[in-house]
């Protein structure tokens, strides 16, 4: 599983970045209409990991990673909890990148 997602964040890394430049506005707009910067954390938390996930699955398509994963020798149990564990990394970086900002 460790394979998989450092397999993972090689590709996030290039994303991260960029995600993050995107959502200090956002984050921003979000709480001021709701009238509390403590809602930024929790705005990253969500937007962070589906946009950077979405955009994993979207690559994995893209690229038929699907073909090249078989011949690794990852176990299915391997590849979907490594999705997982780096979607809940993504969604706790979010959160810390929301509390460092706000």
């Amino acid at each position: 599983m460790k394979a998989m997602v450092d397999l993972d964040f090689i590709v996030a890394s290039k994303y991260l970045v960029q995600e993050a430049i995107v959502s200090i506005p956002i984050g921003l707009i979000v709480s001021f209409f709701i009238g509390n910067v403590y809602t930024m954390p929790a705005a990253f938390a969500v937007l962070v990991p589906f946009v950077i996930g979405f955009s994993l699955f979207a690559l994995d398509e893209k690229d038929n990673w699907g073909q090249y994963r078989l011949a690794l020798p990852l176990s299915r149990n391997d590849v979907i909890g490594g999705r997982y564990t780096t979607c809940a990394l993504l969604a706790v970086a979010g959160v810390l990148f929301g509390a460092v900002i706000c």
